[in-house]
């Protein structure tokens, strides 16, 4: 028994970080209806993983992030440049940039034989698979967010309802608001893989808005529902024998259901 909980501590004690984390930006991506920008930064750290891994030769996650940090800046600075030459929108612009970063991935993942478990790793994730490595970076990504929220987090909210406030640049908030989101998703996709992780950043916080009272309760509501989809989703793959990433998607997707039921309480209780 101890050697089958040392061989999943890890995991947990990651994905408890995760669950936190994300749940100090996620409910900003709902809010700003931008709930697909985290899939489209999974693609391109798909080739900026693979790119380090197999190309650069780097094996450490304490390594690998700064590389992979630098590729994702270049790819939205791409972003940037191509809305302003060809006068595309954003979605436009996004989309090409990410589907040629999963074309150069997969060209890569070709060239170098990575058709192997590692690869099925990366694309939907190992709770087992999680080091003691990968919890510390989670770990630090937790202190991050938490830091930088309570520094930016007045900027991040006022975004939500305007865009642009005269006399104020949203300029560095932003960009530390995209390196947190980078790193989080980094540290995620261990956990629930390339394709799955970003239902992390949408499902519970969506919920969490949709049942909480003032946006600081989102928060909370959105870490605890993280966390649940967590243990929940980690007991099914235990038991049932199939990815972690996958039980725990189906249970966020079941937290639909969650607003429906407290629909006629609240009713009731008026």
């Amino acid at each position: 028994m101890m050697e089958y909980i040392e061989l999943l501590k890890w995991g947990f004690l990651a994905g408890i970080c995760f669950s936190w984390a994300i749940a100090f930006t996620s409910p900003f991506l709902v809010l700003q209806r931008n709930a697909l920008f985290p899939h489209a930064i999974t693609h391109t750290l798909f080739f900026a993983l693979l790119f380090s891994a197999l190309v650069l030769k780097v094996s450490s996650a304490f390594f690998i992030y700064p590389i992979t940090l630098i590729i994702v800046l270049i790819s939205m600075g791409a972003i940037v440049l191509i809305q302003r030459v060809f006068k595309f929108y954003e979605d436009t612009a996004t989309s090409l940039v990410t589907h040629f970063a999963l074309a150069l991935a997969l060209i890569i993942a070709t060239k170098y034989s990575f058709y192997d478990a590692r690869l099925f790793s990366y694309l939907f994730g190992s709770f087992v698979a999680v080091s003691k490595e990968d919890f510390w970076l989670s770990l630090f990504t937790l202190v991050i967010t938490l830091i930088f929220y309570r520094k930016f987090g007045t900027f991040w909210i006022s975004q939500i309802t305007d865009k642009a406030v005269p006399g104020i640049t949203f300029v560095l908030s932003n960009l530390v608001y995209f390196i947190i989101l980078s790193l989080q998703i980094f540290t995620g996709i261990k956990l629930m893989g390339i394709l799955l992780v970003s239902m992390f950043f949408v499902s519970s916080s969506s919920v969490a808005l949709k049942i909480a009272s003032s946006f600081k309760k989102a928060i909370v509501f959105t870490g605890i529902l993280n966390m649940l989809a967590l243990f929940i989703g980690a007991g099914f793959s235990i038991f049932w024998d199939f990815p972690f990433s996958a039980g725990a998607a189906i249970v966020m997707f079941f937290y639909l259901l969650i607003p429906l039921v407290l629909k006629p309480i609240n009713r009731r209780k008026k």
